[in-house]
């Protein structure tokens, strides 16, 4: 039994113009009438479309489907399989780590207003950080520039993170610095590592706490005041710079506001 190209199309939930596409790269041969210029399709060349629709859907082009039908022979075939398959592991890993991340991402959100004049004891989890600016200006070197660029490709796993220096915490200094941030498993998956540029933050027990800024008011270490009088209270020192992630930006009416997990490092005095 023949079919025409419209049924063979209709039946694969295929165009027509994809199955003359499978026989202009001679991964099908119809029958043609001479006289009606009808093309007629039977049970091999139904098969060998669905055979070519399932190395597609394995994410083969039409050139390697060509191929894996036409040409490879039977060691060929698998060894190609054998490539595709640890594409689609790497992946599957892939997407378990950005579901994680995904996960996490939304838990900070939800927490982010929650733990705004609250306070946890908690170690911080190891962290690289490069730094992007001195307060609110650029650097300007252009090998700082280029790893910047080089962590920037990492998104979404790379989040922006401010840093207040211990000393300026206790002084009278507002300095602070501007940087990317990156857990140190995200990093070891995508290669990260301590650099010229790079720096790591290895995990401390912290006092984590929710901090805002807002872009009609300068930052300052005005913001960590709360919590440097709840650790005062609680018979703390601060013993290491001020971290944080950005967990949350939105624009609001017409300024920017992001939300902060602000990590303080402590010991308790003596």
């Amino acid at each position: 039994m023949k079919y025409r190209i419209s049924e063979v199309a209709k039946l694969l939930d295929l165009s027509s113009e994809a199955i003359r596409y499978y026989e202009n790269k001679g991964i099908i041969k119809p029958e043609r009438d001479e006289e009606t210029g009808y093309r007629y399709y039977g049970g091999w060349e139904i098969h060998m479309l669905i055979r070519a629709r399932t190395y597609r859907q394995l994410g083969c082009s039409i050139d390697e489907t060509a191929d894996l039908l036409n040409r490879f022979d039977n060691v060929d075939i698998i060894s190609y399989l054998d490539n595709k398959r640890e594409e689609i592991k790497k992946e599957i890993e892939r997407s378990a780590n950005l579901l994680s991340y995904l996960e996490n991402e939304q838990e900070n959100i939800m927490s982010s207003d929650e733990i705004t004049g609250k306070y946890q004891l908690l170690f911080r989890p190891d962290i690289y950080r490069l730094e992007m600016q001195d307060g609110y200006v650029l650097h300007p070197d252009k090998k700082l520039r280029q790893a910047i660029y080089n962590w920037i490709e990492k998104i979404p796993y790379v989040f922006s993170s401010t840093v207040f220096p211990l000393d300026n915490v206790y002084g009278s200094d507002d300095n602070f610095t501007v940087g990317l941030g990156i857990y140190k498993e995200h990093a070891e998956l995508l290669g990260i590592e301590e650099s010229e540029f790079a720096r790591f933050f290895p995990s401390r027990l912290c006092v984590l706490t929710g901090i805002q800024t807002k872009s009609s008011k300068n930052i300052s270490t005005d913001l960590l005041r709360p919590a440097m009088d709840y650790m005062t209270n609680h018979g703390m020192l601060l013993t290491g710079d001020v971290i944080t992630k950005s967990v949350l930006m939105r624009k609001v009416g017409e300024e920017y506001v992001n939300w902060h997990q602000a990590w303080l490092p402590f010991k308790y005095k003596n």
